[in-house]
């Protein structure tokens, strides 16, 4: 059975765009800060080790939000518009149970770098927690605005689903995430695309003057 959710036309995409983002970064700091209990120490894998940590790619790692404001921006029909939205906020909120229920943190290498690298790791560190780890919201919101732009544009679609893979891969050249975050990021965003695959959106009736 189809589910019916209230759709989001283009008028409404950047309102709700702004409290969502404003709503995720309230929540997502409140969840590194204040976990039900103590965080679980990861540890990195085979796979993990083999992947250096590359200072510079912390400038990829840090471009995912201008990702998002410009596929958000690219999305013009309606059912992109909410099926992204809605499965962002979806990814999120499975996210945050998990970073309440069971936070995981990972142990931070000291990064030896200087100039504007070295500061935007110094920022990184100062914005972004060590915790929240598993799984990694960072590729899943990537993932799931490269869909909503696919379904808008093939061409344009390959070209994002391009760059959150380069994304995904600098969550593990700059040693923010390991490699099971990157496919339990993965595997969030393929799940919360499919259950809205399905849905209905509805229009909302105009208001009575």
């Amino acid at each position: 059975m189809n589910i019916t959710l209230p759709a989001i036309g283009i008028e409404r995409k950047w309102r709700v765009a702004s409290i969502g983002y404003l709503v995720f970064c309230v929540v997502y700091t409140i969840a590194g800060a204040t976990p039900f209990r103590e965080a679980t120490v990861l540890n990195p894998s085979s796979i993990d080790n083999l992947i250096p940590l590359i200072p510079v790619t912390a400038w990829i790692y840090m471009a995912q939000f201008f990702f998002l404001l410009f596929s958000v921006m690219a999305l013009k029909k309606t059912e992109s518009v909410s099926r992204a939205l809605y499965a962002m906020a979806a990814a999120s909120a499975l996210s945050f149970t998990v970073f309440f229920v069971y936070p995981t943190t990972i142990t931070r290498d000291v990064v030896a770098s200087e100039g504007l690298t070295g500061w935007l790791f110094e920022f990184l560190y100062r914005i972004d927690s060590s915790a929240n780890c598993f799984p990694s919201l960072h590729v899943s919101l990537a993932w799931i605005a490269a869909a909503g732009v696919f379904e808008e544009s093939r061409k344009k679609g390959f070209v994002a689903f391009f760059v959150a893979a380069v994304i995904s891969l600098s969550t593990l050249t700059t040693k923010q995430h390991y490699f099971i975050d990157v496919i339990a990021g993965l595997a969030l965003a393929a799940l919360c695309l499919a259950l809205l695959s399905k849905t209905d959106f509805k229009a909302q009736a105009p208001a009575h003057k």
